[in-house]
């Protein structure tokens, strides 16, 4: 089994599924994060510091919302900042790594400061 060169000094996890979509296909193989960071999609098996098996599940990058007013109903819109941590966080837990909240319906004509 190969080594992950440029990963040598990080904590390597190895994922693999028989549902990898990569590129807007679908394949079976393996995919290497450390931490946050997808390292590798392949089909060959690299040495990794942990490896889980979802087999039968689906394994994608993470996904955009490009339009949202909230999250796990904290919204985005006359809110507080701890609403939109919140928001944020359901996002993040749900697949979702980046988001453009939604705010352009609000009244710019009156200032809630």
């Amino acid at each position: 089994m190969q080594q992950l060169s440029f990963l040598n000094n990080a904590m390597i996890t190895r994922i693999y599924s028989d549902k990898i979509i990569n590129n807007g296909k679908l394949f079976e193989g393996f995919l290497y994060y450390d931490g946050s960071v997808i390292t590798k999609i392949s089909k060959e098996e690299y040495e990794a510091d942990r490896s889980l098996d979802f087999t039968g599940l689906y394994v994608a990058p993470g996904f955009i919302d490009f339009h949202t007013h909230g999250g796990g109903g904290h919204p985005f819109l006359h809110t507080t900042a701890d609403d939109v941590i919140k928001g944020c966080q359901y996002h993040l837990k749900k697949g979702t790594t980046s988001i453009a909240p939604t705010v352009s319906a609000a009244d710019f004509s009156a200032d809630p400061a």
